[in-house]
């Protein structure tokens, strides 16, 4: 939906994800969708200050709980490596995900449904 979504952090342990993942950037490329593709990788933070003023809505097993599922070993950076790479105090912990991507989902789907 519009630049909503567009996240692919896929779990290097699920055999359907890895393909599917694949699957969808050879799409991309082969079809030279322009979805402003980016495959830096992500990386999950962890505050050093709990936010405040904010509700979650997340739902028992939700995929976005990676304690739920077997993402076997990650890079991480310690506080340090967060304060040199970032530029910023607020965040003391990162679990690095280098296969993640990001694009723009509504231009995708605009090609997955011409193709």
């Amino acid at each position: 939906t519009g630049r909503n979504g567009g996240h692919l952090w896929l779990n290097p342990n699920s055999a359907f994800e890895v393909d599917t993942t694949a699957e969808l950037l050879q799409f991309i490329e082969d079809q030279r969708v322009e979805c402003d593709l980016q495959k830096g990788g992500a990386a999950a933070l962890t505050r050093r200050e709990a936010e405040t003023g904010v509700t979650y809505h997340d739902a028992a097993g939700d995929p976005e709980d990676a304690a739920a599922e077997k993402w076997g070993e990650t890079a991480a950076w310690d506080e340090s490596a967060c304060r040199t790479r970032l530029q910023t105090d607020a965040f003391i912990a990162a679990e690095v995900y280098s296969d993640a991507a990001q694009f723009y989902p509504a231009k995708v789907a605009q090609a997955l449904l011409q193709s």
